[in-house]
């Protein structure tokens, strides 16, 4: 009995330690997330200050800069709807064009039975003429009976034909009237697609004024407004992660505040679970009556079990490699000083082919995907490459397809290329940070050193 009294001590402290080794996890963790937010907080803040001190220092420029911002941001919305309404118009006529093919061959059927049937006609009414009429014929098949037994069967024979004679009439007359519904129906068709046809031409029109006006914006800038709003750019959109990232960091404590809540929770309960089984010991001792212990052993077991796997969690592998080409195409400029400023990517450039896929050029997390200023539609990937952060930008897409902490993995599309942001033809601005990315782009490194 000493033993058991001593057995459930030592299950009443297990399940306790665990339990605030639990708790306590939660709560590290949970501190740990509060030092990272308010890093992150004080880092947005020293942002928002060197960027109001070269604003000053700008003298009213940025005003106009972040003008041409806004209308190179309306004229992408402009285009990109345009673009949409383009594809929206092709797949249209597409579905047209081949539902006016399916008519057709049903046309041409339809007309191969009625050239067969006219000719069955044909012959049918040959065959009534010369025999002076179908009364006549009939009277003579009648007449010719050798029996009675033969004279029915004749008779019946001829009421089949003539029910044949009038079902083919029908049909004939059935395909006719379907004949002209399908050669309506085509006529149709090619009145709606002539219509689409010219809403194309009126919206590749639209698309082409534009762009043209986006490119004569892009051209006024001389090289040293281009490099203050590339300075400026760098401000807003550093400031732009670091607002996702202090969310996202909310959000973490949020979770791990529940986890602690519920840790608190399960450790009371495993208490009074552990004060009941005592409880009921100390009055199965009183009389003298032996009582099973294996369910708080099981219990203990099971606690501790709970408490090994809750603080013993997956480790993330090393995903290791050279990264991948991102898009297919020529590099049509390179990393280094270009135009009185520096670039700190590579563009990949699709000779003016259109829907060319931008993949992820590594496994790993979207860190940010969404519009930059500059930039236009880009994505931000997170990997870890030989134990070290890197990440990797693709900018100027035409469109995204992947959304904030989504997982991708290695050659995954992410997008496709554009010419959003300022850019001036389709192409990918491809760039590596050793490190996480930062609006003056000061950990940037050449791309082909990981291609």
């Amino acid at each position: 009995m000493q033993g058991k009294k001593i057995i459930m001590f030592a299950a009443a402290f297990l399940i306790a330690l665990g339990s605030w080794t639990t708790i306590h996890d939660s709560a590290s963790a949970s501190s740990s997330l509060e030092q990272e937010l308010q890093d992150l907080e004080r880092e947005r803040e020293r942002i928002e200050e060197r960027s109001n001190e070269r604003k000053q220092e700008l003298g009213g420029v940025e005003e106009d800069l972040d003008a041409i911002n806004e209308e190179i941001a309306e004229l992408d919305q402009e285009i990109g709807e345009t673009t949409s309404e383009i594809a929206s118009r092709e797949a249209e006529i597409e579905e047209i064009e081949a539902e006016i093919e399916a008519l057709k061959e049903e046309i041409k059927e339809i007309e191969a039975r009625i050239a067969e049937r006219d000719e069955l006609i044909k012959d049918r009414a040959a065959s009534m003429y010369k025999s002076g009429g179908s009364s006549v014929e009939y009277l003579e098949v009648i007449l010719g009976a050798e029996s009675f037994g033969d004279f029915i069967e004749r008779v019946h024979t001829l009421s089949t034909i003539a029910e044949q004679d009038r079902a083919i009439l029908e049909e004939h007359q059935a395909d006719h009237e379907l004949l002209e519904e399908k050669k309506a129906k085509v006529e149709e068709n090619l009145a709606a697609l002539e219509t689409h046809l010219q809403e194309l031409e009126e919206l590749r029109k639209e698309l082409e004024g534009s762009m043209a006006v986006k490119e004569s914006v892009m051209s006024d800038l001389k090289e040293e407004e281009l490099e203050l709003l590339d300075e400026i750019n760098g401000f807003t959109n550093e400031k732009l992660l670091l607002d996702d990232q202090v969310a996202s960091k909310q959000a973490e404590i949020t979770k791990a505040e529940e986890e602690a809540r519920v840790a608190a929770a399960n450790a009371q309960a495993e208490r009074e679970a552990v004060e009941a089984a005592e409880a009921a010991e100390s009055e199965a001792v009183a009389s003298a009556s032996t009582s099973p212990s294996s369910s708080s052993e099981s219990s203990s077991n099971s606690s501790n079990n709970n408490s090994s796997n809750a603080s013993n969690p997956p480790s993330v592998g090393d995903t290791g490699g050279t990264l991948a080409t991102p898009a297919t195409g020529r590099i049509s400029s390179q990393y280094g000083p270009r135009w009185g400023s520096f670039h700190h990517g590579i563009d990949i450039g699709a000779g003016g082919r259109s829907n060319v896929p931008i993949v992820a050029a590594e496994s790993g997390t979207v860190s940010y995907a969404g519009w930059m200023n500059g930039y236009g539609n880009t994505v931000i990937v997170r990997h870890t490459i030989g134990g070290r952060t890197v990440e990797t930008l693709y900018a100027h897409l035409d469109s995204i397809d992947v959304s904030n902490g989504q997982s991708v993995s290695r050659t995954q599309q992410i997008g496709i290329m554009g010419n959003t942001g300022a850019s001036q033809g389709a192409h990918l601005h491809f760039e590596v940070h050793e490190g996480t990315w930062n609006g003056s782009k000061s950990n940037s490194v050449n791309p082909m050193n990981y291609l």
